[in-house]
């Protein structure tokens, strides 16, 4: 944004340092402010399975040393944050807030070994091999500050991580990248990327290591120095295959999964040749063994079922499967196969198994059929081990992951969370605890006048109990560090956006679950951007001095009836700086000049007479004598009571040139409220008639212009000047209501050629 790289240059410039990432604010001394409630649209339910080929893994949990919870959690609708939440023991929220992705298509999350947060992104838009940055790596401390990222453009890459998934290993010193890529012919394949986790740099990259094409899902680990790849191939192969890269250069590799060769899918329909019927879910290794997990129809009838349009309603039935091998003979003779489900084909279907280490050489095998969750434990050989479990649960694309003895993984639906475990030494205990992010109100005693108010318990928001509103409309703008991006709640009724301001729009659905809301967004004469895939607005650039926007929401669905359908009117008016102004004369009116310091845009108003309320009176008072900030009361004197106020809302006030005659100092004042379209609230910029007469650059104000200006002006800039200059505006060369290394070089350039 451009209010973001202009605050970097400016600090640059003045020797100052960058501001920290955004941190919670405080309501009061010593206590914290409420966590927003958020109503999440979507779930995770179920949301690693695929059919053809995967996607990005979106739902992360992570247990922490004082044994409380991170949840790194992203959706498909947010092209652009992914959100960080933290949790006590309890699974009780005690923090939120969101990274900003590097590239826009979210990748993955990893947790390495050297305790750091990984985020991997890409571009979400094709573009020719070799011309844009495809992917970044971005390397965070746990307590999210942006350590270092660097990108690439890949070797033959169009698009990151097309038809795959993004999954991670590391050895404390490499980290690889198991993805996948389309080519610059069109076609895809499996892509890997191994970075320096010190250097942050990237060693190798490619597909070479073991080309697999089409790879629809990618895994990855490290054994000892060796790494093992596993690709779900349609066609070269057509397998799901495992291969080693040793550190000595002798390779190795094996069908875990084998369905057919390439002459088996050559068909010109392309439906024949991408969907196999497998799914893949775990990879493992054990001391001995590398081990996976996956579910398959019924392999006799792919053929007929790959033909179906529809192949999702085609399919009867899915069963889990477990194929292992010996690290020591990796042979298609020496896998063995392990039959775990045996669904009749009759509907009955095993959703994609996960696949969990648990300790030693034990792995807990979990798959869910309808709403019932299945778990058994697996050994080091991928033989089951004791009895199956169930539970009434479901599975996400959060990877379980073990702290504590216990299994824990998570679901979001809407606004509501679970948050699942399993006792490792008890497997038939399990817990389930569910947690809201949406309001929870509860109901208030009446009050004196009978009053009785909805109080939601965790952020404090309040309705009377009889509003007949079913849901509230809530505005978010949203700032962003080098390292997190925060949203704070927007309030149109005191506050208003200026051009490159972002914001989303909320619909917090308090009664009205069910219903599907509907918003426009109205921008009258300024301009609104909108991006459909993070559904966020963007201010820019406008003319006229303020401008008011609608935001009406309302259903879908006509036959849907929501009573009092809303309508959120705010305002976005320029972040005005003082140019220059004209002092009235006589009978001719005076004029004011401002310029955006966003944007650029500059506005001239007249200064005639002050015109207000039964002609009130109006004198300035000053708050703050920093002359780069002016911050100026307006206070209007009531004709009749002589007594000072306050402009207030809804009252229309004009241009105005003022004088004050204590300090014989005068002000070019704009006070405008709602409905003059002009300003929102007040600016006033001190302005002194003997600063006219000032010759530009004459920073000391002794009348003359030479290098102890310039001298002044450097030593400012660099933040060594004890005190302040005594005319900083006269310094302001090109007039943009700022002093900056610009002005300095061209007063230099003026007393060049004057001194010619």
């Amino acid at each position: 944004m451009k209010k973001k790289i202009a605050a970097i240059t400016a600090a640059l410039m003045l020797c100052l340092p960058c501001t920290a990432p955004v941190q919670p604010v405080c309501a009061a001394e010593g206590e914290t402010e409420p966590i927003a409630c958020v109503s999440d649209s979507g779930f995770n339910v179920n949301g690693r399975e695929y059919y053809v080929w995967a996607g990005a893994t979106c739902s992360n949990l992570v247990p922490l040393e004082d044994g409380g919870w991170m949840r790194v959690q992203t959706f498909w609708e947010s092209k652009d944050l992914v959100r960080i939440e933290y949790y006590d023991a309890g699974f009780h929220l005690t923090d939120r807030f969101y990274v900003p992705r590097m590239m826009p298509d979210y990748g993955g999350f990893y947790h390495a070994s050297d305790g750091c947060y990984y985020i991997i992104t890409g571009d979400i838009h094709p573009t020719p091999a070799g011309e844009s940055p495809k992917f970044d790596i971005a390397k965070y401390s746990t307590d999210w500050k942006l350590i270092a990222h660097v990108q690439t453009t890949g070797d033959d890459v169009i698009e990151a991580f097309y038809g795959g998934t993004v999954r991670c290993a590391d050895d404390g010193k490499r980290l690889i990248i198991h993805t996948a890529r389309k080519m610059q012919s069109g076609h895809q394949s499996n892509y890997s990327m191994e970075l320096d986790m010190e250097s942050m740099k990237i060693t190798y990259e490619g597909g070479g290591r073991a080309y697999v094409s089409h790879s629809f899902n990618q895994f990855v680990l490290f054994d000892q120095d060796d790494i093992v790849m596993l690709n779900q191939g349609d066609y070269y192969p057509r397998s799901v295959v495992l291969n080693r890269v040793s550190s000595s250069g002798s390779n190795g590799s094996v069908d875990m999964v084998y369905y057919g060769d390439m002459g088996d899918a050559d068909h010109n329909d392309m439906r024949l040749v991408n969907y196999t019927g497998v799914s893949v879910g775990g990879f493992v290794q054990s001391s001995t063994h590398y081990i996976v997990a996956y579910n398959t129809i019924n392999q006799d009838r792919w053929y007929e079922i790959a033909e179906q349009k529809d192949r999702r309603s085609a399919e009867t039935a899915r069963n889990v499967r477990i194929a292992a091998v010996p690290k020591d003979d990796l042979h298609e003779d020496s896998v063995l196969n392990v039959d775990v489900t045996d669904y009749p084909d009759d509907g009955v279907r095993a959703s994609i198994p996960y696949l969990v280490p648990v300790g030693g050489d034990r792995f807990m095998l979990m798959w869910t059929q309808g709403e019932i969750l299945h778990y058994i434990f697996v050994d080091g050989t991928g033989a089951l081990i004791g009895e199956e479990y169930e539970m009434k649960g479901q599975l996400s694309d959060c990877e379980p992951v073990v702290s504590g003895g216990k299994l824990y993984w998570y679901t979001w639906e809407e606004a509501d969370i679970r948050f699942y475990s399993i006792d490792l030494e008890h497997p038939e205990q399990t817990e389930i605890v569910q947690r809201r992010a949406a309001h929870e109100f509860e109901q208030t005693e009446p009050d004196a006048e009978g009053n009785t108010y909805d109080v939601c318990t965790k952020c404090g928001l309040r309705l009377q109990h009889d509003d007949p509103r079913q849901y509230l409309v809530d505005i978010y703008k949203v700032s962003s560090t080098d390292d997190r991006c925060v949203r704070t709640r927007f309030y149109p009724e005191t506050e208003y956006l200026e051009t490159g301001d972002e914001f989303t729009v909320y619909i917090d659905r308090v009664c009205t679950d069910d219903t599907i809301f509907f918003r426009s967004v109205w921008k009258g004469e300024a301009a609104l951007d909108y991006d459909i895939e993070t559904r966020r607005y963007t201010v820019t650039e406008f003319d006229a001095p303020a401008v008011l926007f609608d935001i009406l929401v309302e259903t879908r669905d006509d036959s849907l009836v929501i009573p009092h359908a809303q309508t959120v009117q705010f305002w976005a008016k320029h972040n005005y700086a003082f140019v220059r102004m004209q002092n009235p004369d006589g009978d001719a009116a005076g004029s004011i000049t401002l310029k955006c310091t966003d944007c650029g845009h500059t506005a001239s108003f007249a200064t005639d007479t002050l015109s207000g309320v039964n002609g009130a009176a109006v004198r300035t008072a000053l708050k703050n004598d920093n002359p780069t900030a002016p911050a100026v009361t307006v206070l209007i004197t009531d004709p009749e009571t002589g007594e000072e106020t306050a402009a207030e809302w809804g009252v229309d006030f004009t241009a105005a040139y003022v004088s004050d005659p204590d300090t014989e100092q005068s002000y070019a004042v704009i006070v405008a409220a709602k409905d003059s379209r002009k300003l929102k609230g007040s600016a006033v910029i001190p302005f002194d008639s003997t600063q006219q007469t000032r010759p530009a650059g004459d920073v000391n104000a002794d009348g003359t212009v030479n290098q102890e200006d310039a001298a002044l002006v450097g030593k400012w800039l660099c933040c060594e000047l004890d005190g302040s200059l005594a005319d900083w505006q006269t310094g302001d060369m090109n007039q943009d209501a700022k002093l900056d290394a610009i002005d300095l070089t061209l007063l230099k350039q003026a007393l060049l050629t004057n001194r010619a």
